[in-house]
């Protein structure tokens, strides 16, 4: 949950910058550790920072005074640091955000929320048995947009009806590529390349609620709609396609081979929610009665798997059917509270 900064009608606006290098940190590593390969790595100064760099800016303001304001954001974290085989792993962090705001009439208010999370990382998994060839390359974009309404009715009768819409893809690639060769010499230090991993997870979301006062009442209602996909493919380096071996030397020249072949799979899941409550006042005490239903349900999406050629017998093309609902939950919430003044 997040709420982002509004525009008013007073331009605001600020920016950031922070900054640091290996040459800015000490090092309290003693020797007989740093000797040691498992502490010290290669270097014998450890994982450590390479560099560290921050910045950053906001602005907010009218576009159209007392009708219509904005608000944007842009923010970007570049962390390298070098590690126990004195390879570097970079992590990037960058966002952006805009919020636009608008008062169509007094009884009519929006805004329009946006934000856009990535994280890229270069090198991720580096180690002493991960030569950079191994790391895998890490991309994660994660975009939201929203839409907000509230109108107010009458003097004791507000709606907000909202809708949102996430994507989330997150990708791990490695970085030898799907055209080399993926083995584990007798060491057990990786060579070649790595698995490579795809998932993408998209959700939706609309809703809507009310609150009402009468007297000593104070009603809310609302009612809401959730849909949440998930797919995830997979694969290694190799051999026919995307069918892979990864082998592992077992004192070398034999080997043991693995068969991989890609895998592709998602699954999908839909919440459905409704409550009412009321909070009652009376002089010296307050009543608080709700009920809430919800219904969840998740089932599999259809895919097909690829087989291995060579193998086919062990291991042929598989293809499964959509399953819709395969499991569903449903609950019923009541909720009796009671505050007394004393």
């Amino acid at each position: 949950n997040m709420v982002l900064r509004s525009g008013s009608n007073t331009p605001r606006g600020s920016t950031r910058f922070y900054f640091e290098n290996e040459d800015m940190q000490a090092n309290n590593l003693p020797p007989d550790l740093a000797a040691i390969p498992g502490i010290g790595g290669t270097s014998g100064k450890g994982n450590r920072i390479n560099e560290y760099m921050d910045y950053g800016g906001e602005l907010g303001g009218p576009i159209w005074r007392d009708r219509l304001w904005a608000w944007g954001a842009y923010g970007k974290t570049d962390v390298t640091i070098l590690t126990l085989a004195n390879t570097p792993d970079q992590t990037i962090l960058e966002n952006s955000s805009l919020k636009v705001t608008g008062q169509a009439t007094k009884n009519l208010r929006g805004n329009y929320p946006y934000y856009r999370g990535e994280k890229a990382k270069f090198g991720r998994e580096a180690g002493l048995t991960r030569p950079p060839e191994t790391t895998m390359d890490q991309q994660s974009p994660t975009s939201l947009h929203k839409g907000e309404l509230n109108l107010v009715l009458s003097d004791n009768l507000f709606l907000t009806g909202r809708g949102a819409s996430v994507s989330n893809v997150f990708s791990l690639i490695p970085q030898g590529g799907l055209d080399t060769p993926w083995y584990t010499d007798d060491d057990g230090i990786h060579h070649g390349s790595y698995q490579q991993s795809v998932f993408d997870r998209p959700s939706w979301t609309v809703q809507g609620e009310g609150n009402y006062f009468r007297g000593r009442h104070e009603i809310k209602f609302g009612t809401g709609y959730r849909k949440h996909e998930a797919f995830t493919t997979s694969a290694i380096p190799g051999y026919g396609g995307f069918s892979g071996i990864h082998t592992t030397h077992d004192v070398y020249p034999n080997m043991i081979a693995d068969i991989w072949v890609p895998t592709s799979n998602g699954m999908v899941s839909d919440y459905i929610h409704a409550f009412i409550g009321d909070t009652i006042s009376f002089d010296k005490m307050t009543l608080n009665l709700g009920l809430r239903w919800d219904r969840q349900a998740a089932g599999t999406l259809a895919s097909t798997q690829q087989g291995f050629a060579e193998f086919s017998s062990l291991l042929p093309d598989l293809t499964s059917e959509a399953i819709d609902d395969a499991i569903v939950y449903k609950s019923w919430s009541p909720r009796v509270g009671v505050t007394y003044a004393f």
